[in-house]
């Protein structure tokens, strides 16, 4: 039997201060689209939709991606398209 080593991490990410109104990144017009990446499991695309059509509602720019499959991880194509267009990704589950 192959023992291994086994390293504990912290889950818990460090807190960051807010950032005042006029220190916030923009948004509208001139920032990349939000991407949503779907991982193709049930109900993924109608929580994506349903967000993203909100987030369009209020001026966003919205993109739409899927995986090959909910198995796999995403290609490296797909993740140089999507970080090439898109400023923010959602990466949802629909579990």
């Amino acid at each position: 039997m192959d023992v291994g080593v086994w390293r504990l991490v912290n889950p818990v990410g460090s807190s960051v201060s807010r950032l005042a109104i006029g220190e916030r990144t923009p948004h509208h017009g001139t920032a990349k689209a939000i991407g949503f990446l779907s991982n193709r499991k049930p109900n993924t695309g109608m929580l994506q939709g349903v967000l993203g059509k909100r987030l369009e509602e209020r001026g966003f720019n919205v993109r739409f991606y899927e995986k090959e499959s909910a198995a796999l991880g995403a290609s490296e194509d797909l993740i140089e398209r999507i970080a090439l267009e898109c400023g923010r990704v959602i990466n949802g589950t629909g579990d």
